[in-house]
């Protein structure tokens, strides 16, 4: 109900058992809403000032309710007496400035969603184990870098579905990540962050990730409150034991060694990696047989991209079986990609282009010549912030798929990095790159549509 007047929100009637109510950018809600006791939905969002004032009596009134949704109502504190509301299910309550909840809220045991997300809360009720039927919990703060929230009891939720955060500590007080050990229905996607902080690589096994088989999403955030490490990055990544159904992988500010990615992770469709301060070489991510969005950032210390990115290294052993075609000669790199992005990656000068997709194997008999297709697949690249970068490979100029080339980002650049031209190019995109004075006539073919921003 959005500007409908108190007279018409009287007139419904007050005995309707299934009735929805719905505010949004109300001044102030109107005093017939406490008379609807039999309401099972009540939605505000973006709603009064007067919202903390009002909030203890509507409760009290609106005893049937089974969905709560009360959003960017500038809520300050959650009144005990919510835990009167013993039908409520879903309980959603984010873009508040909630510091703490009730306790009594852990009596609402039919709750089946809570939403606190990007509120200020510092720890969880010291009872939320009793919510056994939770299934779905949002607890994130993406407006607060250096947010932590406690969660102590979440062991117990044993039903949950989906949790979309889960802060690391390395104090049993606080954020156990073994804590996640019994929470194997959860699905779809989690972010662990703050692991950094982690003591200890078993605590890491604890959490037991790889008996998660319905997650399809992970982000793990390599941070640190403390500024005290006391074990290697690739030590946790390591323990870590992704799960065997996941698609989509994104790994932030690690600083250890280069991981080798496990075969057991051969679904994966997606994957980002952002701010790897040390990193000099990039993962062996060529070996991924499903791969087929890539996005690289960040990456401070990396001033070549070569074979051992596209898993062809001298040395590089090849062991996920779908890399290889039916020849054994002939070895497929990113079999599946079709968007590769690079950002921000100042240092990086050189993109090797793999000696014209010829290379020996390990350190056989060196008449034992691979042939190596690279990216069959690649339909876009985006390349931003990467002034240094001198040229394309041969196998991204040459290739018949490429459609879409994005630029930008390079503010003192004058000359292009395409030096012939790329025969499948439809559109390529410019933009804030303001020395670059002209393009070679080869790089715009008659049916490439061109577009520039200074």
């Amino acid at each position: 109900m959005h500007n409908m007047s108190e007279s018409k929100i009287d007139s419904f009637s007050r005995d309707a058992r299934h009735s929805m109510v719905v505010f949004r950018n109300y001044n102030s809600l109107p005093a017939t809403i406490h008379s609807f006791k039999k309401l099972r939905s009540l939605i505000v969002d973006d709603g009064p000032s007067s919202m903390n004032a009002d909030l203890p009596n509507l409760i009290a009134n609106l005893s049937c309710l089974r969905t709560l949704k009360l959003s960017r109502c500038g809520i300050e504190e959650v009144p005990s007496n919510i835990g009167k509301l013993i039908h409520l299910r879903h309980v959603d309550l984010s873009w508040n400035k909630i510091r703490e909840l009730p306790e009594k809220m852990c009596e609402l045991y039919n709750m089946l969603t809570l939403d606190v997300s990007d509120c200020f809360l510092k720890q969880l009720p010291n009872n939320i184990r009793k919510l056994v039927k939770l299934r779905h919990l949002s607890v994130a703060n993406y407006r607060v870098d250096s947010w932590f929230l406690k969660m102590r009891g979440v062991e117990g939720l044993s039903s949950l579905r989906e949790l979309d955060e889960f802060p690391v500590s390395g104090s049993d007080k606080e954020s156990n990540i073994g804590d996640l050990r019994n929470l194997n229905h959860l699905q779809g996607s989690i972010r662990i962050r703050w692991l950094r902080d982690v003591k200890d690589p078993d605590e890491v096994k604890k959490a037991e990730l790889k008996r998660k088989k319905h997650l399809t999403r992970l982000d793990l955030w390599f941070e640190s409150r403390k500024d005290m490490r006391i074990i290697r990055d690739d030590e946790i990544l390591e323990a870590l034991e992704p799960p065997p159904n996941l698609e989509s992988l994104m790994i932030c500010d690690y600083q250890g060694i280069i991981p080798v990615f496990p075969s057991c992770i051969n679904k994966l469709r997606v994957v980002v990696l952002r701010n790897w301060g040390k990193i000099e070489n990039l993962p062996p991510l060529g070996k991924l047989p499903s791969l087929e969005e890539l996005s690289v950032g960040g990456m401070e210390c990396v001033g070549r991209v070569g074979r051992e990115f596209l898993g062809l290294g001298v040395d590089s052993e090849i062991s996920i079986g779908e890399m290889t075609s039916s020849s054994s000669n002939t070895i497929i790199a990113f079999p599946k990609l079709k968007s590769l992005t690079f950002w921000d990656m100042g240092k990086w000068e050189e993109w090797e282009g793999g000696e014209g997709g010829r290379w020996r194997r390990g350190n056989e008999d060196k008449t034992n010549i691979c042939i190596s297709t690279i990216m069959p697949s690649l339909r876009s690249l985006t390349i931003s912030g990467c002034p240094k970068l001198k040229a394309l490979p041969d196998y991204v100029l040459q290739s018949t798929t490429l459609e879409e080339l994005r630029i930008g980002g390079n503010e003192d650049k004058t000359n292009i990095f395409i030096s012939s031209i790329m025969p499948s190019l439809r559109s390529l995109e410019i933009t804030y790159c303001p020395k670059l004075k002209a393009l070679p006539d080869y790089v715009l073919p008659s049916t490439t549509h061109f577009r520039r921003t200074i």
